[in-house]
């Protein structure tokens, strides 16, 4: 509160200085984010430089008028008025930016221990995980456009210890500075680009039903992913052995509305609030001969936290599995096996004529 006020508070020439350092990048970044020398950007920024570098030494040598009608009758004046014609013809340098294009699948990530963005700690600085969807699409993609590199949007993101299975996560690749623009404008093009993914880390991380698509359907990518149901498979384990009646009491969830707060494991960088999510459906299947050990189908919707639904995340999640089995229950490992949401060809079918017009007018 008190630094707000302070800058709303400042005079004129305080408030410009304000401003200048509110728009300098944060310390943290500074000298660790990379602008292409021929980016507009880069050429902006050594533009701006060399501008105030000149503006620097200009106001160290001459404050006043007085001064420059000294160094006139000493000869020591930098300008000449008015000036001399130029002897040295003007160099002039034209950088091309290209749009940005648009590739858009589902993918798949067959592997745990992979985030879907690069994870550095920030206190350490060691990479987290083994490498990252991002960077797997992007080797392929951006090699294929011969482009600087590309920004990915998905429907969602799974944790890093879960897999992406069944239809895979739909996903938008925005591609920087494509050189080769049309590089996936072919099917022989872009099922190329399918069999280098699954060739590159033993597959590890894939696409499929990779299109062409559009900065608008970029921008309603997280629009429609708010709506879209998800489909999961879950190994799980309770305190006692589980009856018949209790695998039949889990199987007849649904539409099961429970309140979740936020997460113990996410609390650092969420909001401390309740939300109420739905459990769509439940299929319970005791494991044979090891009546503690069960498996979940569930299909939720979006948003819903479900390795806290089967333990209760001490109390934060209810009703919880755990909860309706009168033990404590746990989760062992869990998969993705469907993102319910029609996507494909750059269409978000979901969302029909006017619905999906005013999804793209709302996020642009």
């Amino acid at each position: 509160g008190g630094g707000g006020g302070g800058g709303g508070g400042g005079g004129g020439g305080g408030g410009g200085a304000h401003n200048k350092r509110r728009r300098a990048p944060p310390p943290h970044l500074v000298g660790s984010v990379f602008v292409p020398a021929e980016s507009p950007a880069g050429a902006w920024q050594n533009h701006g430089e060399r501008y105030n570098h000149a503006e620097r030494v200009a106001l160290g040598q001459l404050t006043d008028i007085a001064t420059l009608a000294r160094w006139r009758r000493d000869g020591r004046a930098l300008v000449t008025t008015p000036p001399s014609a130029p002897e040295v013809g003007a160099t002039v340098r034209m950088l091309t930016w290209r749009q940005p294009s648009y590739v858009g699948g589902r993918y798949l990530k067959r592997a745990r221990g992979t985030p879907q963005a690069p994870w550095i700690d920030s206190e350490t600085g060691v990479t987290i995980g083994e490498g990252s969807v991002q960077t797997s699409l992007d080797a392929v993609v951006s090699r294929a456009f011969r482009a600087d590199g590309s920004k990915l949007n998905a429907a969602g993101r799974e944790d890093i210890d879960v897999r992406m299975l069944g239809g895979g996560r739909p996903f938008i690749l925005e591609v920087h500075n494509p050189r080769r623009p049309n590089a996936a404008a072919t099917a022989e093009a872009r099922a190329a680009m399918e069999a280098a993914l699954e060739a590159a880390d033993g597959g590890a991380v894939t696409a499929v039903d990779i299109h062409v698509t559009d900065a608008a359907a970029y921008r309603a990518m997280h629009e429609a992913s708010e709506e879209k149901e998800k489909e999961y498979t879950a190994m799980c384990w309770a305190e006692k052995p589980l009856t018949l009646e209790d695998e039949l009491m889990l199987s007849g969830i649904k539409d099961l509305q429970i309140q979740q707060s936020t997460p113990v494991r996410v609390l650092h960088r969420r909001t401390s609030m309740t939300r109420p999510r739905t459990i769509v459906s439940c299929r319970c299947e005791r494991v044979p001969n090891a009546s503690r050990f069960f498996t979940l189908r569930l299909k939720t919707q979006a948003g819903t936290y479900v390795k806290e639904f089967v333990h209760g995340d001490f109390g934060r999640t209810r009703p919880n599995v755990g909860e309706m089995l009168g033990c404590a229950a746990d989760i062992i490992q869990l998969d993705v096996t469907d993102v319910v949401m029609d996507f494909a060809n750059g269409e978000l079918k979901g969302l029909d004529g006017d619905e999906r017009e005013g999804k793209i007018a709302k996020a642009e």
